[in-house]
């Protein structure tokens, strides 16, 4: 019998630095340089993968007349992704992410920026399992087989309203984050329920400013061959964004258009008995056994976490005045563990801008280290993959040289647990056994067996010994007298 099933095997994160120079027709200086990526396709091949992704820049600078602007551009680019678990045959879900962006320059500027990979290759696998026949004992264990389908990406556009109070002379530059709450499986559907979180930096009667707008939405997708009950994991990234200004120049509402782009894949299970050991009272067997490796059980935890702290001006620096924005954050060194309770810890940072005490504007880097238990029941062991979201981030200035920082924190954890389990995938009759001439056997239980065990040493079955010996108390302790008695 041939068992079939898929498996996820979890990539090591890819992490890499790409540098990129923009020229800015007009710039006096450069405030603040925002990267963001996304992948357009990848592809799979033997021990790695391609992966095209754009990266997109925008930057927010003085001009010559004084004003502030933003400039924006993107760039095709392509890297590779490197595992022995990847072949032509798997299917690739992954994410990308920056992890941090630093640049130099006026108009001329040279952008470093670091990107990170991660994600899962889901490939087939399959294996032998018997099903003995007649006169043949078997011990058996219940394992659970996964079948993985995936989504494909579906797009579905998520608007709102929203009024920000204040007049908006002109809107700079956005950045969008994407959280799914909720993802539940119906025939042929992928029901969720998402939230998206969209940056904002604008003008507002000639000043900088910042501010963080949600946008949620309930949704139904596509996914051919779904079944309800099925376990769904998906993710979601914005493909566009567009922002109206709802009275032109001047005014203070705005309607957001964003298109979201959804993939994922549905997970399957079912059980199936295979077989541990074997043997015959009455036949010599000679057993050919397999090692198989299965996902004994899968963890998904998520939570939204309160961030906050603070960063300080260096010394000799000029104090800060009042604090402008804040652009949108980066997470990186993020991390799971789970030592007897799931703990996440990594890093957010963001540059801050803000006006000095001569009236300049400056920005600086703030970084935010945080460490949260995420649960204390956490079951799973290995694969930990964490994912983690800043939803929203604002800073306000203490004193005249720290600024605090605040955020809310997304945090996804998957996990499982890895099962090695010894199968029998053949059993050949090698003859007759020689039948044991004593009439009364007597068996000491060890501790740790089982009746099975038991019965497999005196070659003799769980249902006689059971009836030979009613006043047995199951599971054993150890100690226990097993009386066997044969018609010679």
């Amino acid at each position: 019998m041939l068992i079939k099933g898929d498996k996820r095997e979890q990539l090591y994160p890819t992490q890499f630095y790409l540098d990129q120079e923009l020229t800015i027709p007009g710039a006096e200086k450069a405030v603040c340089v925002i990267a963001n990526a996304r992948i357009t396709s990848c592809e799979a091949l033997q021990g790695e993968g391609k992966v095209n992704y754009k990266a997109i820049y925008r930057v927010i600078y003085k001009n010559a007349e004084g004003g502030t602007d933003c400039y924006e551009q993107s760039f095709d680019h392509q890297t590779s992704v490197k595992s022995p678990v990847i072949t032509p045959k798997c299917y690739l879900d992954l994410e990308i992410g920056v992890l941090s962006c630093e640049f130099v320059g006026k108009s001329d500027i040279k952008v470093r920026t670091a990107f990170e990979i991660r994600g899962y290759c889901i490939h087939g696998y399959s294996f032998e399992a018997i099903e003995p026949g007649d006169g043949i004992c078997k011990k058996t264990s219940p394992v659970i087989v996964e079948s993985i389908s995936a989504i494909r990406e579906s797009e579905i556009v998520a608007t709102s309203a929203s009024d920000i109070k204040e007049a908006i002379d002109k809107i700079l530059s956005y950045d969008t984050r994407i959280v799914l709450k909720k993802v539940t499986a119906a025939t042929e559907i992928c029901e969720i329920d998402g939230e998206c979180f969209v940056q904002l930096i604008y003008t507002s009667g000639g000043n900088l400013l910042s501010r963080c707008i949600s946008v949620p939405f309930e949704t139904e997708i596509l996914a051919p061959g779904m079944k309800s009950g099925n376990d769904v994991y998906c993710s979601a990234a914005a493909s566009s964004t567009t922002i109206t200004l709802e009275n032109a120049s001047g005014g203070s509402s705005l309607k957001l258009d964003i298109v979201v782009a959804i993939k994922g894949f549905s997970v399957e299970r079912q059980e199936v008995m295979l077989v541990t050991d074997a043997y015959s009272c009455k036949k010599e067997l000679k057993l050919t056994s397999e090692t198989v490796f299965l996902d004994d059980s899968v963890c998904l935890s998520n939570v939204l976490e309160k961030l906050s702290g603070s960063v300080r001006l260096d010394e000799g620096s000029k104090r800060i005045r009042s604090v402008l924005c804040v652009c949108p954050p980066s997470v990186g060194a993020l991390t799971a563990s789970n030592n007897g309770s799931l703990a996440v810890e990594g890093i957010v940072s963001a540059n801050v801008i803000y006006l000095d005490e001569d009236e300049q504007m400056s920005a600086i880097l703030a970084e935010i280290p945080y460490h949260f238990v995420i649960s204390r029941d956490f079951a799973c062991q290995d694969n930990l993959y964490a994912k983690a979201t800043v939803t929203c981030l604002t800073a306000r200035a203490r004193h005249n040289d720290q600024i605090e920082l605040s955020a809310d924190v997304y945090i996804e954890v998957f996990g499982s647990n890895m099962r090695q389990l010894k199968i029998v995938s053949a059993i050949e009759e090698l003859g007759d056994r020689e039948q044991n001439e004593c009439a009364i056997s007597l068996y000491i239980v060890r501790p740790g067996e089982t009746l099975w065990d038991v019965a497999k040493a005196l070659m003799s079955e769980e249902e006689t010994l059971a009836k030979l010996n009613p006043d047995l108390k199951l599971p054993f302790v150890g100690g226990e007298k097993v009386l066997l008695y044969r018609e010679l």
